[in-house]
């Protein structure tokens, strides 16, 4: 017994494409539980980092829909990956090791895994 199977590759790139398909959809319910996990991960001082904390998308992407969770404030790459900068006196501008607090790394390991 043999069973063949023909994927028609162009309806199924058009799925990867179509905002309204089940898999873009899919996706996004995925991504949007991303962002909502990273928010709860966020570390608070003011509560700007959190509240900057959206998803973008869908956009055409090479290879279908993309989606990105992004936290715009501009320390945010610092404290997620854990890197200061401070100066000393009038010298120059000196970048230390901070505690990582990876919010959004850590919020797609739990989504996704």
């Amino acid at each position: 017994m043999s069973v063949r199977v023909n994927i028609d590759t162009a309806a199924l790139r058009g799925m990867a494409y179509r905002p309204g398909s089940p898999l873009v959809t899919g996706l996004h319910r995925k991504v949007r539980l991303v962002e909502t996990r990273a928010k709860q991960l966020a570390p608070v001082d003011t509560g700007r980092l959190r509240s900057s904390i959206h998803t973008q998308g869908p956009t055409a992407g090479p290879t279908g829909a993309r989606f990105e969770v992004v936290a715009p404030v501009a320390y945010a790459m610092w404290v997620h990956k854990g890197w200061r900068e401070y100066r000393r006196g009038s010298g120059p501008i000196v970048r230390a090791r901070a505690g990582a607090r990876p919010f959004l790394a850590e919020a797609l390991r739990q989504v996704f895994t």
